[in-house]
Formats: C-alpha cells, structure tokens, sequence
C-alpha cells in the first residue's frame, strides 16, 4: 500500500509517526495524486485557512476542481454537504507548514484558534535550531487568562515536542519546568490532562528535556500515590487520584518503543503504580503509536470473555496493530456481531482485504455494512460496489450500497424501512452501521441533501434516523457547512414529518442547527423548546456544545441553566463556551466555578473558559 492509496494509509501514518515524526512524510503525503487538480500550493493555503478558523468550520467545497480534489484524494474525507475535513489535523498542519515561512504575524495573531496547535508546532519542527528556539520563546507570551487556562505553556510545550532537536537549549529546560511546576500543582483536570499530554510526548525523546519530562511525571505519580495513602481509602480524595491517572497516562506516552526498553519501562510504572495498570497507561501508548506492546495485550485479551475481547478491538481501532493480525481475523468470525464489526474495522487498519471482503457477505447485515465502509476508506469503493449486485438479503444489499455513497430510490428505501423496523424494536441505533452507512450515503454531499429531503417526504417515519447519521467526530468536530438554499427545503420536510412527534421534533431541530453549523436563525426554535420544556434541556445543551456561533439571544435563555443549584449545569457550562458571548456577564460565575469542589464542574467550566478563548 502506498502513500497515496487511501484515507486509511493516510490515517496509519498520522497515527503511527505522532507529533513531529509527521514531518518528513510532508512531501510524501502531498504527492501529485494527493493534491490534484488544486496543486499543492492551494492545498496547503486551505489546510492553512480550516487549522486557524476561529470557528472551526468544514472546508468548503465551492467550485468543481475542490470537488474532484475531495472525492480522489485521500488526505480528506467529505465532511456533511457541501464540505470536507482533513482525515488527520496533524496530516493537514505537515502540508500546510511546509508552505509557510515560521511564526508569521498572521499565524501568531490566529494562535488561539480551536486547530492551531498542531500548525504552530509543524512549524516549529521544521525550524532551524536558532529560529526554533526564538519561536518557543515567543509562544510563550502570556495567552488569554494563562495562569488559569495556560494555553501558551501547553502550546509551546506541543511545539517542543514536535522538535526533539531544540530539546538541548535553554528555553526546552525552562519550558519543561514551567510544565512540572503546573502538573505539580494541581488545578481543573482537563487543564492537567493537557499538562501531562505534552509532558508525555517530550518524554518520547532520549534528550535531556525528555528525561526532565519523564522525571516530572514520575514525580507526580509518587506525589498522588503518596497523597492517596495518607487519604481514607473508602473515599478517596479526587484530586489526586485524577493526578496520578495523568501522570501514568504521561508515564504510557513517554514509554519506549524498542521491546526490552519497553518491557523494563513497563515494569518500572507498574511498580510505582503499585499494581496492574489502570486504561490511561494504554491510552498513552495509543498517543503514542506505540504499536508493538498494544499489539501483545490484544492478542492475550482476544481469547477473553466478552468484555476483553470487545476492549481489545476498542484499542485496535485506535491504532493500527499488525502484529496483531491472527487474533483479529479470529475475531471477524466471532459469535456476537458487535464484536465482528470491531473485527473489521481494526483489520482494514491494518490492510488485510480478504477477511473485510468476506464480512460483506455477513448474515447480519451492520457486519456487512461496517466492511463496506471500512472497505470505502481503503479506496476500494469499486470492488464493494460491484461485490454483489444479486444479494437475497435486500437490507444488507442496501447497507453496502449506501456505504459507498449509492442515492437510487431502491437503496435508500430499503435502508430506511429497515431502520425504522429497528427503532420500534427499540434497538440502539446510535452508533449502528446502518445508520452511519444512511450517512455516507446522504450526508457526504449536497446531492445527499437533496436526497434526503425527498427520502423524508416520502417515508416520515425516518426523519429521526436522519439526526443519528449525522457524522460525528472526535473533539474539536468541523463544523458544517451546508447551503442555505437546500437546508431551507430539508427543514420544512423534517418539521413536517415530526409535527406529532415531540422528541422526534427536538432530533430534527437539532440536526437542521449542526447542518447549518449553528446559524442564528436555526437556533430560534431550539431557544423556544430550551424555555418551554424542562426535559429536553440536556440534549439541547448538548447540541449547542457542538456550535460555534455566539449569540445574544443565549446569555437569557442559559441564565436559569448556569445557577449553582441546576441540575443541567454541567451541559449548560458546555454550551456557554460554544454560545455565549465573550462579553456575557455570566462569565464571571463561570469563572468562578473554576474553584467549584465538584471536580465534574471545575472540569466542565474551566472548558467553557477554553472555548471561549480559542472561539472567541
């Protein structure tokens, strides 16, 4: 398989050469097949545009040489109608750094934006010594409220990490320091999970900032245990038991690759762990792309019960596990289809047809439909489509043909029918093959849109269905780009088919916002349903976490939400660093619930706060 296969190929790379290991794949990775017909000059002037908007939004796909771009290439996927997103940010900030000449005025002047970190540290990696260390000594100029967020420190410690060959100067000593004193003091704990993210992956090196990075999680494990040992053991204190989860966490991503380094590593954590350890040591080595130690417990776990076999495929969907092979094949032939359609998404990771060709022909047909989609992402869209055009099984026939983006009235039909019999089963459909192959199919171009109005009006009942296969992707999601134009029609259609169905009304209502990626005037019935009815205020809270379009008309209507007594406030904290206006007098309630002894709400409005900084 080469570079420039597939979206899979593209995905193994950013997921196995982390951090700045990305950076001399940069010429590879925008070879002429990956770039065409824009060129790579324009490809990396958009990377460069969605990595600093301060709204987070898709790239648009505004004229025909961006769509040809976006349906070959495998550096992006379509991102809802009418948009796209990079298949890894990092792949993006390697492209986009390579056309840009260091820490430029317009680059520092966009630093805060929700996607700029990994640009600003591919540009630091590509600097010389002398430059680079000029441009960590200026990324550490005081970010917006540092001492609470420390947005700069973590920032510049990412860009340090990215660049082991500034790891000898001064600044990567005082920038190390600066993150060991912050991890060593505690604070809200996505703010240390930030700390002990960067202190982790400057860990990975074999230099002097390394080993001081390494030293400073280890000595804040020995503190937390320290702490929980003096503490009461039937209820222990949360902070320092989410400090030393961070710290082994750290300890997991600073680990080292080559086998008897790794095995007397190992060892050396679990030792001061003292005892098994717990799933953010793993999740270290996920960040990491530390393959080969994963690789070994999923073999071990795949002959488990249930729950083991089904962690073991959580962790290798993560990260590519090729030496895991046999004991995922094993599981493609699993008796529970879930864990068969774990089974074929962790083996396309890992390139191997045969056994995801085979799941095409899966009795149930969410196996099938997750082969085919896995099948489409290693770029062999063709080979499903023609697969089988006689199956006898019409809801799997559907499934796979919808997977590789198939609009007919037959395929849509069918699919629909068989979702709805679903939902009445009151199956969970949230996160089914089905449903996201119904989004392949309808949400991955403005056509799709078309379509799915017509599907609606057609067949009503799957208006709701429609909200679930909405893609959705780790934080920070792209925002969608819609037109305005067609989303009009799909509104109407949707109001329509819900008119008797109150929550079926709140999914379209929320769908149609995140469509329109939060434009002020589809937000209007959300605020009418957030005052009206008490119940459907945590999925609306919910749904404006994911926008970024701030609004008057949101300071009122979150008011109630905010108080220290409501019950939502967890959700409303959520929304109010998507919506609320930076200027809003409530942020200083939020602000002060920073301090707050529920570690869920410090957590929740010290984000708020980010939000409001990088979205501002």
């Amino acid at each position: 398989m080469t570079m420039q296969t597939s979206r899979v190929a593209v995905w193994r790379a950013a997921r196995l050469a982390p951090d700045g290991g990305l950076t001399e794949l940069a010429d590879a990775l925008a070879g002429s097949a990956a770039v065409a017909p824009l060129g790579r000059d324009e490809v990396a002037a958009r990377f460069t545009r969605y990595l600093l908007d301060p709204q987070g939004r898709a790239l648009v796909i505004d004229d025909e040489p961006t769509a040809a771009w976006v349906a070959a290439s495998p550096l992006v996927r379509p991102w809802g109608p009418g948009g796209a997103a990079p298949v890894a940010d990092e792949v993006a900030a390697v492209i986009a750094a390579a056309a840009t000449p260091g820490l430029t005025p317009e680059l520092l002047a966009a630093r805060w934006s929700p996607r700029a970190d990994a640009l600003i540290a591919a540009v630091v990696a590509r600097l010389s010594d002398d430059d680079g260390a000029a441009a960590l000594a200026a990324l550490r100029a005081p970010g917006p409220d540092e001492a609470l967020l420390g947005l700069a420190l973590t920032q510049a410690g990412r860009a340090l990490a990215w660049a082991p060959h500034l790891h000898d100067r001064p600044i990567a000593a005082a920038l190390v320091g600066e993150l060991a004193a912050a991890f060593a003091v505690g604070g809200p704990p996505p703010r240390q999970h930030a700390v002990a993210s960067v202190l982790g992956a400057i860990g990975r090196s074999a230099t002097p900032a390394g080993e001081a990075a390494r030293a400073a999680l280890e000595a804040g494990l020995a503190t937390a245990r320290a702490a929980l040992a003096e503490g009461d053991p039937e209820q222990p204190d949360p902070a320092p038991w989410t400090q030393a989860h961070l710290a082994v966490g750290g300890l997991g991503a600073a680990a080292p690759h080559a086998p008897d380094a790794y095995l007397a590593w190992h060892a050396a954590v679990e030792a001061a762990w003292e005892g098994p350890l717990p799933p953010t040591y793993f999740d270290g080595l996920v960040a990491a792309g530390n393959a080969a130690p994963l690789a070994t417990l999923v073999e071990a776990m795949a002959t488990g019960d249930p729950e083991a076999r089904a962690a073991a495929l959580d962790l290798a969907g993560q990260l590519p596990l090729d030496d895991a092979a046999p004991a995922l094949v094993a599981l493609a032939r699993d008796p529970a289809p879930a864990l068969r359609v774990g089974a074929v998404r962790a083996l396309v990771a890992i390139g191997a047809v045969d056994p995801v060709m085979a799941a095409l022909d899966d009795d149930v047909p969410e196996v099938a439909a997750a082969a085919a989609l896995a099948l489409v992402d290693l770029g062999l869209r063709d080979r499903v489509r023609t697969r089988r055009p006689d199956d006898p099984d019409l809801t799997r026939q559907a499934a796979v043909a919808a997977a590789t983006g198939a609009l007919d009235t037959q395929t849509l039909g069918e699919l629909a029918v068989a979702l709805i019999d679903r939902l009445m089963a009151d199956d969970d459909l949230a996160s089914s093959p089905l449903v996201v192959a119904l989004g392949a199919a309808l949400w991955s171009s403005v056509r799709g849109l078309a379509r799915a109005t017509a599907l609606v009006d057609g067949i009503p009942a799957v208006a709701p269905i429609l909200a679930l296969a909405l893609p959705r992707a780790p934080e920070p999601a792209p925002a969608f780009v819609a037109p305005a134009a067609l989303l009009d029609e799909l509104t109407r259609a949707l109001v329509d088919a819900t008119v008797d169905d109150p929550p079926g009304r709140l999914l379209v209502l929320a769908l149609v916002a995140r469509l329109s990626g939060g434009a002020p005037e589809r937000l209007e019935p959300l605020w009418a349903a957030l005052a009206d009815d008490p119940d459907a205020a945590p999925p609306i809270l919910l749904t404006l976490a994911d926008l970024s379009t701030r609004t008057p008309r949101a300071g009122a209507a979150l008011a109630p939400h905010l108080a220290p007594d409501a019950p939502t406030r967890p959700w409303a904290l959520a929304a109010a660093g998507a919506v609320l206006p930076v200027d809003d007098p409530a942020w200083a309630a939020i602000r002060a619930a920073v301090d707050d002894p529920d570690p869920d709400t410090s957590a929740a409005a010290w984000s708020a706060l980010v939000a409001r900084a990088r979205r501002g």
